[in-house]
Order: structure tokens, then C-alpha cells, then sequence
């Protein structure tokens, strides 16, 4: 299982299952963007959960849902406040890794990301930082990086 947190209107979901990939689910507040993927992709065989992180991640870990991958991409968790442990939660889902294409700079509620993961079992064994955190104009992607972490500790969730 795959799970997209924030996966707005289906993109990469839709990416996914053209490559092969099953048993995929997604996570977006917004139920604009989630009719947009019902009318644009087929994605029939989709599980996509409506609501905010700080419903539907607890809701998930309390259903016993697992993902081998949890990703996402943008600025969805940039944004989330730090009053809700957001990085806790996706640990709590992911059985393996969890990926992040992120600005780690560049918004309101910095976290020290690769300490909170490896508190929660999680290590990072893949990191692309082409950024060094000052301000810079231009092309986003050159502000942009990429971490992956994988669970550590099986025990831990």
C-alpha cells in the first residue's frame, strides 16, 4: 500500500497506477480538487480520503492502516501547524519509508525534520538538498529537497 498525503488533484496517484502500482490511497482537504481527479483520471480503484491530516492520519493509525510508502510532495506538511505532530503521524502509518519533496526553509513552521524522524524510528538514508537555506529568487525545484526515511525500529509506532 501507497499512501499520497496531499495528493490534491490525483497527479502522481494517477502517474502510479499507469506504472503498474496498486493498492494506492490519498489524503486531501480539499473536495474541489478531489472531484476534479473523480473527472479527470481514472482512479476508480483509488482509496482518497477527504479531511485534514489532523483528522484522517489519527483516524488511520486507530483502523490499524498501514502503508509500505507514505510520500508527498509540495508544501502540503509545510504548512501544517506544529501544535499537531505530523511527522509522529506519518511515522505511525508507514511500515517502511516515508518520502518528502519539501522547501525545509522556505515557511512559517521549520522543523528540524531528520531529528523528529529519528526520534520516531526512522532514519534517512536518501537526501537531496540542493538548497542551503538562504533566500534565493527563482526556479523553486533549486529550493526544493528530496528525504526519504526508513523505519528503523519495528517496534516503535
Amino acid at each position: 500500500p501507497i499512501l499520497d498525503a496531499g495528493c490534491n488533484c490525483g497527479d502522481y496517484l494517477s502517474l502510479l497506477k499507469k506504472e503498474g502500482f496498486s493498492n494506492l490511497h490519498g489524503i486531501d482537504i480539499s473536495p474541489e480538487a478531489l472531484t476534479y481527479v473523480k473527472t479527470h483520471f481514472d482512479l476508480s480503484d483509488v482509496e482518497i480520503a477527504i479531511g485534514s491530516f489532523e483528522d484522517t492520519l489519527p483516524r488511520f493509525f486507530r483502523q490499524d492502516k498501514k502503508f509500505r510508502l507514505v510520500y508527498s510532495l509540495g508544501a502540503t506538511l509545510e504548512l501544517v501547524h506544529p501544535s499537531f505532530d505530523i511527522i509522529g503521524s506519518l511515522c505511525r502509518i508507514s511500515e517502511t519509508y516515508v518520502l518528502l519533496i519539501i522547501n525545509e526553509w522556505g515557511h512559517e513552521y521549520p522543523r528540524l525534520w531528520e531529528y523528529e524522524f529519528n526520534k520516531n524510528g526512522f532514519l534517512l538514508v536518501k537526501c537531496i538538498r540542493p538548497f542551503d537555506g538562504r533566500k534565493t529568487v527563482g526556479d523553486p525545484i533549486n529550493t526544493d529537497s528530496l528525504l526519504v526515511f526508513m523505519r528503523i525500529c519495528k517496534g516503535q509506532s
